[in-house]
């Protein structure tokens, strides 16, 4: 098969990959005594983040998904009113407000982990060793493309 014939073949399939796959794991990612509190993926997605990066100015931690400074707010100041983050001043520039994990939000993500990983663990089993390897390859070179693309 021809190689751009392939690349357009997966660019399209990719589209529909994603919802299928957020949608399979959200299952677990939302935890049915949060539902109801109005806990979206993109708050879960901050929570990731922070703990992943660490604390960070509020208009930073929205940039990795691409959530605009009023809507990063908002995202804030709903996951403080859950306990899940904290807004400390930067002692270097008291115009800034870095957002940090709380206990609770490390537990709430620690949480959110362990299910995601096992889901995604029953989804690998089914694959065999080249595609685990090329799996592998190809999201190690989309981490590394993206880190490259954003310096926070």
């Amino acid at each position: 098969m021809d190689r751009n014939k392939i690349i357009e073949e997966i660019s399209s399939e990719f589209s529909y990959f994603m919802p299928i796959w957020r949608k399979y794991i959200t299952k677990d990612y939302i935890i049915p005594d949060l539902a109801d509190k109005g806990i979206s993926m993109q708050h879960i997605y901050v929570l990731i983040e922070l703990n992943h990066q660490g604390p960070l100015p509020i208009s930073h931690a929205g940039t990795f998904f691409y959530i605009s400074k009023s809507d990063m707010t908002r995202i804030a100041d709903r996951l403080q009113e859950l306990g899940f983050i904290e807004r400390i001043p930067s002692t270097e520039d008291r115009r800034i407000i870095n957002i940090t994990l709380t206990n609770k939000g490390l537990d709430f993500i620690a949480r959110v982990g362990r299910n995601k990983l096992e889901k995604f663990k029953q989804v690998l089993k089914e694959c065999d060793e080249i595609e685990l390897i090329a799996l592998r390859n190809l999201f190690k070179r989309f981490i590394d493309k993206e880190n490259s693309r954003i310096k926070l």
